[in-house]
Order: structure tokens, then sequence, then C-alpha cells
């Protein structure tokens, strides 16, 4: 019995949320790891201090991970951009938070990323804030954020 309480507990910490949001995460280190570009940034900028340019999960957001993903239209597709979008790293139109952005995030002592900060290295528009944060909702916020979702689509339904 004592392997069947290890094994439950070791699912019960598995969190489907926190492994798409490692996924974009990683996504974005392996793009940063292809730019020196914005390697260059990184190192020569002034804004940055020390520590943050040594975070070992920098990230770039190139606009390219949601044609990595699955397409919405398919199950496994929708569900990842709609927990991107719940949690805040997709906006409503679908496009991603942190685009044009090099990305830091933040990890605690188990492993999962609770907040990032995105520095852009481009360009600055005049709508576009030079510096952006997000924060991992909490895990209840998730649940009723997904809940609400399902229940829009299941009324858009009905009215169709």
């Amino acid at each position: 019995m004592m392997p069947n309480k290890t094994l439950q507990h070791i699912l019960a910490q598995i969190n489907r949320d926190d492994i798409y949001i490692k996924q974009a995460f990683d996504y974005y280190h392996e793009r940063f790891l292809a730019n020196h570009r914005a390697q260059d940034f990184v190192n020569s900028s002034p804004l940055l201090c020390e520590t943050m340019k040594q975070n070992p999960h920098i990230g770039l957001c190139d606009r390219t991970l949601g044609r990595h993903l699955p397409s919405a239209r398919t199950m496994e597709g929708g569900a990842i951009r709609g927990h991107y979008r719940t949690c805040g790293l997709f906006r409503a139109s679908g496009c991603e938070l942190f685009r044009g952005y090099i990305v830091f995030p933040c990890v605690d002592g188990e492993g999962v990323i609770t907040s990032a900060v995105g520095y852009r290295y481009g360009r600055i528009r005049d709508n576009q804030p030079a510096v952006i944060e997000w924060q991992k909702p909490a895990t209840h916020e998730l649940v009723v954020a997904e809940l609400q979702h399902v229940k829009e689509l299941i009324h858009g339904k009905a009215n169709q």
C-alpha cells in the first residue's frame, strides 16, 4: 500500500497548469539561446542588474510560440491556448503577452514559475510599455476562470 500512497502523492503534485506554463517559458528560453541579438541586449543593457543577467531561465518571446502549438480547432490546441489566455500569457486576441520582449521568469523553490518580467528589446512604439509584468494566477483563480470560460462556450453553442 505504501507505493500507491507515494504515487498518489506525486500525481497530486503534478499540476497541468504549471506544465503548460513551464513549456511556454522553456520555449522562450530556447528562442533566447538561438538569438544573438537578444543575448547582446541582455549583456550590454544598463537597465538590467547583474542578478537578472545571471537568470538561468531568460527567454525571448519572438511571436513564434503559436506556430508550434496545435491548432485552436483541435481539442489539445484549444485546451493549451485557452489555458494560456486564462493565465494571462496570451491576450484575448490570441497574441502572446510578451511578444517582442526579453522575459525573466521567477522560479520558486520547487521549480515552479510564479511570475515574470519582460523588457522590450526592439523598437518601442508609443502604445507599448518598455517593461511588463506577469503574475501566475492562484490555482483557485484559474479554476474559476476556466469554469467561466466553459460556461461561455456552452452558452454560445446554445444560442447558435
